[in-house]
């Protein structure tokens, strides 16, 4: 059975026949019963708050009568003497004590004497020490002159603080007692009496309730929605279930989906990022739900491996075509300045200059035996720097010691493997551009090794180059210009590929250059030597 049938079967017998039962029998009854208890929710915070705001008024107008009107109190709050403080205090307790039973007012007062540092609690009920020392730190911290709602000793109160003549005196009522009549009149076990001075948050769907407010605080009353329709009749309950299981179904049916149509797909994907990231050994071995997807699996399997078998074909192909282009331009470099040795060595020996024609002659003996000793496409640096060494003896000697070379090469840089010539040809370009009959060339050959990359820095006080010269050389060093069919700079041009080549894209070649003041070139690449100077594993 196809997925698209499987999903329109399983709608038509489970979703639409319970929603189209539920949906026409409950709705009537479950709003009227969630419409009677919001009106009984709003009527006890009404009624709440009404009986609220009259012991406000009741223990604000008692305090204002004792604060203004008794002399005791009065007397009391000068704190002067300690004898006429005393009796105040006693026949002002008694005062107190007398209206707060006559009146609904306040839970309890009290009366935080500073000059005296003494205080004074009447409630209605046996106060203890860690109440009244939880109040005298909750008071110290509210401002004066108005209500607030605050815990003290793990109680909700409602507190008065007011200060005169140096004593701060108030009065507190238990909205924990309040909120407990609340719950107690109401039959549903998830009632709530909660007290706000602000920011009253609005309920939540799965509530039912109503808020009154009164002076500066507000009271929501609220029970749970399953709650409330729990006291609807078994029949209707049973319809208002069916309801719900017509809820229940939208995650069953999501299931559904994503277990017949998106965790195939997932897997798919899956292979297909494998594949992206270079893993051609991935393959899908999960068992698909359904024809359909089991017939994809088995075409991503068919078709992996056909890829993988392709890679390789081509991967052994590139390698054969790179070794080979690496050869022709090896060749390519080889002859470049045979010409120039040769006519040197004739010219040497018309002069009869056997000495010069001896170091000439080793010097190219040594070139070649560099060169075709071995097949290997990369040598120690340290190598070809004894045949540059030479080839500096042979220019001294072709244009009269006119040439002053340093090289200033770090160790670990001869155990670097490059391919053989590489910086030979740009030495030899150096001196051939930039030796001139009037002045001696100072030539400057540096090596260094350092986080990873190599960096060679060849540098002259020779002729220079002129601007359209300098660009030139830039583009070919930038990758722009094509030199395979000219014979110009076709020496550097061949260079730059074989360190590309043998190096990637990281490898670059720079060239600074002014005319008649200096050409600089810096030649860099990644290599890793690995805190091992062997040069043994040369390719």
């Amino acid at each position: 059975m196809t997925i698209y049938r499987k999903v329109v079967l399983f709608v038509l017998l489970l979703v639409l026949p319970l929603n189209l039962l539920a949906l026409s029998v409950t709705r009537k009854a479950v709003d009227t019963t969630i419409e009677q208890t919001t009106a009984t929710d709003r009527q006890f915070a009404e009624n709440g708050t009404a009986q609220l705001n009259k012991r406000m008024d009741s223990a604000f107008s008692m305090l204002y009568y004792f604060v203004t009107e008794d002399s005791d109190c009065i007397q009391m709050m000068r704190q002067r003497d300690e004898y006429s403080y005393v009796t105040a205090k006693n026949k002002f307790f008694v005062a107190l004590k007398k209206l707060a039973h006559m009146t609904d007012g306040a839970d309890g007062y009290f009366f935080f004497l500073q000059k005296k540092q003494d205080s004074l609690y009447y409630g209605n009920e046996q106060l203890t020490a860690g109440f009244k020392s939880a109040l005298a730190q909750t008071v110290e911290g509210l401002e004066d002159k108005q209500w607030s709602i605050c815990t003290v000793d793990e109680t909700l109160y409602l507190l008065l603080v007011q200060e005169a003549n140096s004593t701060r005196y108030g009065a507190w009522i238990d909205l924990d007692a309040m909120r407990q009549e609340i719950i107690e009149g109401l039959d549903y076990t998830t009632t709530q009496a909660m007290f706000y001075q602000k920011d009253v948050p609005e309920l939540e769907e799965r509530c039912i309730g109503a808020s009154a407010a009164g002076r500066g605080v507000t009271l929501l009353v609220s029970q749970s929605r399953e709650d409330v329709l729990q006291s609807l009749s078994p029949r209707v309950r049973f319809l208002y279930a069916a309801a719900v299981l017509y809820l229940i179904v939208i995650p069953l049916l999501c299931w559904f989906i994503n277990v017949y149509l998106l965790q195939p797909l997932k897997t798919v994907t899956r292979a297909n990022r494998e594949m992206q990231i270079g893993n051609l050994d991935y393959r899908i071995t999960e068992k698909a739900r359904s024809p359909e997807y089991d017939a994809v699996f088995q075409s991503f399997n068919s078709m992996a491996a056909d890829l993988k078998s392709y890679k390789i074909e081509c991967y052994e192909k590139e390698m054969e075509r790179q070794k080979i282009e690496l050869r022709n331009l090896q060749l390519q470099i080889r002859p470049h300045f045979l010409l120039n040795i040769f006519n040197l060595i004739y010219t040497l020996a018309q002069r009869k200059q056997s000495a010069q024609i001896e170091d000439t002659v080793l010097y190219l003996s040594d070139y070649f035996r560099f060169l075709f000793r071995s097949n290997r496409e990369t040598e120690p640096f340290g190598k070809e720097l004894g045949i540059i060494r030479g080839y500096l003896t042979v220019a001294n000697i072709r244009y009269h010691d006119l040439i002053d070379a340093v090289l200033d090469v770090a160790p670990e840089v001869e155990t670097v493997c490059m391919p053989p010539l590489l910086i030979h040809n740009f030495v030899e370009n150096t001196i051939k551009h930039g030796v001139c009959r009037e002045r001696v060339l100072h030539v400057r050959l540096t090596g260094r090794y350092h986080g990873g990359e190599v960096c060679f820095c060849i540098e002259d006080d020779g002729n220079g180059m002129d601007a359209q010269t300098l660009e030139r050389n830039r583009s070919i060093f930038a990758g722009t210009l094509n030199l395979e069919n000219q014979n110009e700079h076709l020496g550097l041009y061949n260079s730059f590929r074989r360190l590309r080549a043998f190096f990637g894209d990281d490898a670059s070649v720079t060239v600074e250059s002014e005319s008649n003041r200096f050409t600089r070139f810096v030649i860099q690449f990644p290599y890793d030597l690995g805190g091992n100077y062997d040069a043994s594993d040369c390719k």
